[in-house]
């Protein structure tokens, strides 16, 4: 049970700074307050006191507030305001808002004192249960929600067709995410398929480099509306479209909350029109990448066979394996060295996933350490287009063929109700 702490349990002490006082502090000072104010009172005054008359409470100007006071006011009064909706949800009634006055005046609080009378206890229902609203209080009712599903329902969405979103993604930096994207997009592109690659690593693009693309706009043109969907997609030369995002732009990091709706509203247009998007992630397990892996179709991991590149890719199955309806999970093992390496590697992952976080990973196989792939420069083709015979291309178009027969075809397919992408996104996103 948590106590709420009026403002006038908060004090400022001399040289240390805000205190909570105690309920013996507190009903100290009030007796000697009333004593205080009996003493210049005439007989009938005090009779009154003495009787059990109520004082005057004390308002003090809002201005006269320390920064935290006035913090704990707007607490409690947004505390008030959410149990009186709750209250009026229940009974059927929709809360009036209040309309506020056109020049309203500096408001004075008072200070009440504490009352005396037990609080009445939530009753509980025919069915036995606690009603939800009062039982947890307006805060813990959305923890609740977030965690459980909302009562409340959303706008309403009809079916709708999309294709497969997938996304590519890696726990740490450095083991070729970007690398294998562009190349997937391009080999995709190839066999006819019409795929568009979206760099989502939003501050620190980089596919456009690896594409030898030089966009003149980028993502974040996009969500400002700065930009329309068309005016921002660029064609590679190597064929796929690109979703270009940006480099070097503090906002792209954290995306606001409508912005991050406007951003699956988009996807949710090139999931419509795309026979397969392939969303390239950023590294580490921020809030933001989390919401588009557990939004996503399907996700691909990439990893390598060294010891930090495993222990980064199990966080990140083990934070997808705590979410409800968590998307599949496919393993790229990139840069080995020995024949048989990729499939070790994947089933030490497998094991360790299965065990202590209970996913399923699947194999899509695994890509050997070329030096042509490290001696690219900058603005070259992709290497699957300029060597299309080599070996890398070869496990590439593999890998691309084993993710097909687990995604299904790649074409658009009707979503059923609430089920668009752009739908999991925002409900991924809340909870997260």
């Amino acid at each position: 049970m948590v106590k709420r702490v009026s403002i006038d349990d908060v004090v400022r002490q001399p040289g240390q700074g805000l205190y909570t006082r105690s309920n013996a502090e507190s009903q100290s000072e009030q007796a000697s307050h009333r004593e205080s104010q009996t003493r210049g009172l005439g007989e009938e005054s005090q009779d009154e006191v003495q009787a059990g008359a109520p004082a005057e409470t004390e308002e003090i100007p809002e201005d006269r507030l320390s920064r935290r006071e006035r913090r704990l006011l707007r607490m409690q009064e947004e505390d008030e305001r959410l149990a009186a909706e709750n209250v009026a949800q229940q009974r059927g009634v929709a809360a009036a808002p209040a309309t506020p006055s056109r020049a309203p005046a500096p408001r004075a609080v008072a200070r009440p004192t504490e009352s005396t009378e037990p609080q009445s206890e939530a009753q509980p229902s025919p069915s036995g249960r606690l009603p939800r609203g009062p039982a947890l209080g307006p805060r813990g009712q959305a923890i609740f929600e977030r965690l459980f599903g909302s009562a409340r329902t959303h706008r309403p969405e009809s079916r709708r067709t999309e294709a497969p979103v997938l996304v590519v993604a890696s726990g740490k930096g450095g083991t070729g995410k970007s690398f294998l994207s562009t190349s997937l997009s391009v080999v995709l592109h190839q066999q006819g398929h019409k795929v568009t690659l979206v760099d989502g690593d939003f501050g620190l693009a980089c596919d456009h480099l690896l594409l030898g693309v030089r966009p003149k706009l980028h993502m974040r043109h996009l969500l400002t509306g700065d930009a329309a969907l068309d005016e921002v997609l660029a064609t590679s030369p190597a064929g796929p479209e690109l979703l270009p995002g940006a480099a070097g732009v503090r906002q792209m990091a954290a995306l606001p909350e409508h912005e991050m709706e406007r951003f699956g509203d988009v996807l949710g247009q090139l999931a419509a029109a795309r026979d397969l998007v392939l969303f390239d992630a950023g590294a580490g397990l921020t809030p933001q990448n989390c919401a588009f892996l557990c939004a996503a179709d399907h996700v691909v991991l990439v990893t390598q066979p060294e010891i930090a590149a495993l222990t980064d890719a199990y966080a990140l199955v083990k934070t997808m394996a705590q979410v409800r309806n968590a998307p599949q999970v496919s393993i790229v093992v990139n840069r080995t060295t020995e024949p048989g390496q990729g499939q070790a590697t994947y089933e030490r992952l497998q094991s360790v996933a299965s065990k202590h976080a209970g996913l399923s990973l699947g194999f899509l196989g695994s890509i050997g350490d070329d030096p042509l792939v490290t001696q690219r420069r900058l603005g070259q083709l992709p290497l699957v287009s300029t060597d299309p015979d080599g070996k890398t291309a070869q496990s590439i178009r593999a890998i691309a063929a084993k993710l097909e027969e687990r995604v299904g075809p790649f074409e658009v397919r009707e979503r059923a109700s609430g089920e668009s992408f752009a739908r999991r996104l925002s409900d991924h996103r809340r909870l997260l």
